[in-house]
């Protein structure tokens, strides 16, 4: 009897810790890019998370300044993979981000443009707070 007493005790202590280690990444995250050949500058990348992409963190994802550019997002670990497409002329362009994620946050990562399969511009993405475009 005492145990059971010390494990339901224990319980919502499990609990309130796992749900403070896992937060949502759905909203506006402004970025920036650089050393860059096409794509430096400032962007807004919106987020949606709910679950679909597989991972508990993941789902959606729009950069908001990119017409008909959307894809998805994933959280595996802890690195943050945004993965964006969009059809050119006939050909497959694809945007990717991956940066370390944590908490709601992501640091310092990268960017790669992909033009039909093959990488053609790559560059450093900043990531800044979330709300701030």
């Amino acid at each position: 009897m005492n145990t059971l007493l010390i494990l339901a005790a224990a319980l919502p202590i499990v609990f309130s810790a796992g749900a403070t280690t896992v937060g949502s990444y759905s909203g506006h995250f402004p970025l920036a890019v650089t050393q860059s050949h096409h794509f430096n500058g400032k962007h807004c990348l919106i987020l949606t998370d709910n679950g679909r992409g597989g991972f508990p963190n993941s789902g959606y994802a729009v950069l908001s300044d990119l017409y008909n550019t959307g894809g998805g997002f994933q959280i595996i670990g802890n690195t943050l993979l945004v993965t964006l497409s969009n059809s050119s002329g006939g050909n497959q362009v694809g945007l990717v981000f991956s940066a370390p994620a944590s908490s709601g946050f992501f640091g310092v990562g990268v960017y790669d443009d992909v033009y039909s399969g093959s990488a053609s511009d790559v560059g450093k993405v900043v990531f800044g707070t979330k709300g701030a475009c």
